[in-house]
C-alpha cells in the first residue's frame, strides 16, 4: 500500500535530510550533492547505462533487489539484459552530456526519492522504481518528483536566495540564475517557484 505522504511531509523530510547530512546546503544555499547523498548517506550505488534505445522515455531505475534488468547494448545493437544488485540507481548515460546536467541531477534525485519513501513497497511487489516520462501521473511517481524536488531545491535555501536576487534579476532571467545555481533545468526551477507562490 502506498504511503500516505503528502507535500508538508515530504518538505519536513527533505529539510531533516539535508540537514543532517549536507548543512551547508541550507546556511551558504548552495546546490545539494545529490549523487554524494545518494552514495554516501543513503549507501546506494550510481550507474549509468543505455536505458532505452534513444535515451528516452525511461531515465532512471531503482533497483531493490539483486537481479536482471533490460538495457540497450550499444554494441550488439540491440536490448539485453545487465546483471544488477539491489541499492542501485540505474541512469539513463546520455544526461550525462552537459547539457542534461539538470536533468541528470534530477534523475539521481527522483530515484533517492524512492529509496526513501516506497523501497519496501518495491520490495514486496518485487518490480523496479523507473523514472518513466510516460507514467509521470501515478501517485507514487507524483511523491518521488515532489521530494526530488525537495531535495535538490531545499525551500528555505531556494526562498533567502530567491529573495537575495530580487531586484538584480526578474522574470525569465531569475528563473535561470536559480536553476543554473542549484543544479536543475530551469522548468524544475520554475515549478518550484510557483508552486511556492514565489513568481
Amino acid at each position: 500500500m502506498l504511503g500516505l505522504y503528502n507535500y508538508r511531509t515530504m518538505e519536513a523530510k527533505a529539510r531533516q535530510i539535508i540537514s543532517q547530512h549536507c548543512p551547508e546546503c541550507m546556511y551558504k544555499m548552495s546546490a545539494v550533492p545529490i549523487e554524494w547523498l545518494a552514495e554516501k548517506a543513503f549507501g546506494l550505488s550510481i550507474d549509468y547505462q543505455h536505458l532505452t534505445k534513444n535515451g528516452e522515455r525511461v531515465l532512471g531505475k531503482l533497483i531493490c533487489t539483486d537481479g536482471l534488468t533490460p538495457y540497450y547494448d550499444m554494441e550488439l545493437q540491440q536490448y539485453a539484459f545487465l546483471q544488477v544488485y539491489a541499492k542501485t540507481i540505474l541512469v539513463e548515460v546520455r544526461l550525462l552530456e552537459n547539457v542534461h546536467n539538470g536533468r541528470c541531477r534530477f534523475s539521481v534525485a527522483h530515484e533517492l526519492a524512492h529509496w526513501i519513501l516506497h523501497r519496501e513497497m518495491i520490495v514486496q511487489s518485487n518490480h523496479e522504481a523507473a523514472l518513466d516520462e510516460s507514467i509521470n501521473d501515478v501517485k507514487m511517481e507524483q511523491q518521488a518528483d515532489y521530494l526530488a524536488s525537495a531535495l535538490l531545491m531545499p525551500l528555505g535555501a531556494v526562498k533567502r536566495y530567491f529573495h537575495s536576487l530580487f531586484g538584480k534579476y526578474s522574470g525569465d532571467a531569475l528563473i535561470c540564475e536559480m536553476a543554473e545555481h542549484y543544479g536543475v533545468s530551469r522548468q524544475a526551477m520554475e515549478i518550484r517557484l510557483k508552486s511556492h507562490n514565489l513568481i
